[in-house]
């Protein structure tokens, strides 16, 4: 990836990906360690840990050679996947762009519909109030008709 574009976005190019694992040389091979000779015991007792050291080297070099062709493997799987990611991600942000209008219709719906539910007993409110002053009046001119018969 490299950020020297002028919009300082990254940019991705999985076939230089694929080009630079091409590049990737093997690596070197393990040497053994000298092993030191002589007679007095200090040398000899050298000579041994230098024996000791290098009797590991064929299978550390086997190692770094399985290892190699490992990591050469990972990155060449991992350019192939990254086109195909990519291009999925391609094809779901353009999902996403079509049903954007129907999420923001969704969610302006829900708004409203809250907001109605809000107002709604408010508007209620007035109704109510004339319903309980009309009934107030009524009952003493209903009381005081119905005492003159």
């Amino acid at each position: 990836m490299s950020t020297d574009q002028p919009d300082g976005r990254l940019r991705a190019d999985a076939d230089h990906y694929r080009d630079t694992a091409a590049l990737n040389t093997p690596p070197p091979p393990v040497t053994s360690d000298p092993v030191v000779a002589g007679m007095s015991p200090v040398e000899q007792l050298l000579g041994v840990l230098g024996f000791a050291a290098n009797a590991d080297d064929p299978r550390d070099e086997l190692d770094s050679v399985e290892g190699h062709a490992e990591r050469d493997q990972a990155a060449m799987t991992a350019a192939e996947q990254f086109s195909a990611q990519d291009d999925a991600a391609a094809k779901q942000l353009a999902g996403l762009s079509q049903q954007l209008p129907q999420m923001i219709s969704g969610a302006v719906g829900a708004v409203g519909g809250a907001v109605a539910g809000v107002l709604l007993p408010l508007g209620q409110v007035p109704v109510q109030l004339a319903q309980g002053v009309q009934q107030a009046l009524q009952s003493p001119l209903t009381a005081a008709g119905s005492t003159d018969l």
